[in-house]
């Protein structure tokens, strides 16, 4: 990613929906190019096509279609630190494929492993629904 995760997060604080979010940048070895994969934790029920298309579109207004994430998908939980920050260098080491060391810093490190499946998500150039 070639900006910073403040910039989504904060727009993403603005719906009521969205319990958590979690942003990273995914390159494998294969792929010349990097996309952004947005992870979002709902307060209830499932993410829509409507709520997705939402934060797409407020993304593209608010800052620039480059920051609009290849996928934005649901997940069951945000992995932390035992400090209350958000562990995406480990998130995004999964979703590339590097091995990773999780350390005794995770308090949810169970979380983790449902980011495993998204390691083999095909490279698109805009965004995407799963």
């Amino acid at each position: 990613m070639r900006f910073g995760t403040a910039e989504i997060y904060g727009i993403l604080d603005k719906f009521a929906g969205i319990e958590d979010y979690l942003a990273v940048g995914q390159r494998r070895e294969k792929d010349a190019d990097e996309q952004m994969l947005l992870f979002l934790k709902m307060k209830q029920g499932n993410l829509d096509d409507h709520l997705r298309n939402q934060v797409a579109s407020t993304i593209k207004t608010q800052l620039s279609a480059r920051h609009v994430p290849a996928y934005i998908i649901q997940v069951k939980d945000i992995p932390y630190t035992s400090n209350g920050k958000r562990i995406e260098n480990v998130v995004r080491n999964i979703v590339c494929g590097e091995s990773t060391k999780i350390g005794g810093t995770a308090i949810n490190s169970e979380c983790l492993e449902e980011y495993r499946q998204f390691l083999e998500l095909p490279l698109v150039g805009e965004k995407h629904k799963l």
